[in-house]
């Protein structure tokens, strides 16, 4: 295969760079090797419990990229509030199954919220707090009539236990009990991939997409336009690889090998 050219990176976090609390081996270097060669670079999660300021936090404390800027975040609750822009007024009630920091950037946004079952659009994000009331008074809203938005489709997040219940989970709880299924706004749409792209002002056909997720990373990836790198050992396996039609440009065995092959194309 004749080698690609490339000039920017985009990179998911979870299970690329770390796992949950824990760094994966190699991705501090690789981080080294893209700040040192002044590859842009950006991150791309569909995660939506954090807010980028608190990514970038994480990044800091985990050793990982002390430069980074919430500039160069861009999370799937983001792409989901700028939907919401286009599509309701501020006045819209929104019923969140989510995060605190999600409901921090929807009241900045200036965006009414409610627990109300006559919401006008139930917003659905990770929620480590998820109760069945928060399903129940979901449920009744989209029963009611209100929009259902999820922020992504991943249906685990992975630890270094093992994969634990995703959004993905959450909205299929949700739709089975009313029968609607969610409009996703992150990976693999397009929209987060273009703001990222917006973003490194590069062309998608010289920016690397790395990610541990065929359906999302990969896919949302190659439907961009983007050059593809899929690394092991995070949400997907070799198996996974094997008999999926989903197939990167690129695969790299862990992140320690990611980090070799920066070094070498950059």
């Amino acid at each position: 295969m004749k080698p690609h050219k490339i000039s920017a990176c985009v990179l998911d976090m979870d299970g690329v760079l770390y796992l949950d609390e824990t760094p994966r081996p190699g991705a501090v270097q690789l981080l080294a090797c893209l700040r040192s060669r002044q590859v842009p670079y950006a991150y791309l999660t569909n995660n939506a419990s954090r807010s980028a300021a608190q990514y970038v936090a994480r990044l800091n404390a985990l050793g990982l990229d002390r430069e980074a800027s919430e500039a160069q975040v861009i999370t799937s609750a983001q792409v989901a509030v700028a939907w919401l822009h286009k599509n309701f007024p501020r006045s819209a009630r929104v019923l969140l199954v989510g995060e605190p920091s999600f409901r921090n950037l929807l009241l900045r946004e200036g965006f009414a919220l409610t627990e109300a079952p006559d919401a006008d659009v139930v917003v659905v994000g990770f929620d480590t707090a998820l109760t069945y009331a928060k399903l129940a008074a979901a449920s009744l809203a989209i029963r009611r009539g209100a929009r259902f938005i999820g922020t992504n489709p991943d249906t685990t997040y992975p630890t270094p236990e093992g994969l634990l219940p995703g959004t993905g989970s959450i909205l299929a709880a949700i739709e089975a009990a009313t029968g609607v299924q969610p409009t996703v706004m992150g990976k693999p749409h397009r929209p987060p991939f273009e703001e990222a792209l917006r973003r490194l002002a590069q062309p998608a056909g010289q920016t690397i997409m790395i990610g541990d997720r065929l359906e999302t990373d990969i896919a949302g990836g190659q439907g961009a336009g983007m050059i593809t790198g899929f690394v092991l050992g995070g949400a997907s396996s070799e198996a996974d690889l094997a008999q999926n039609p989903i197939q990167p440009d690129y695969v790299f065995q862990d992140v320690e090998h990611l980090a070799r092959w920066c070094e070498e194309v950059f």
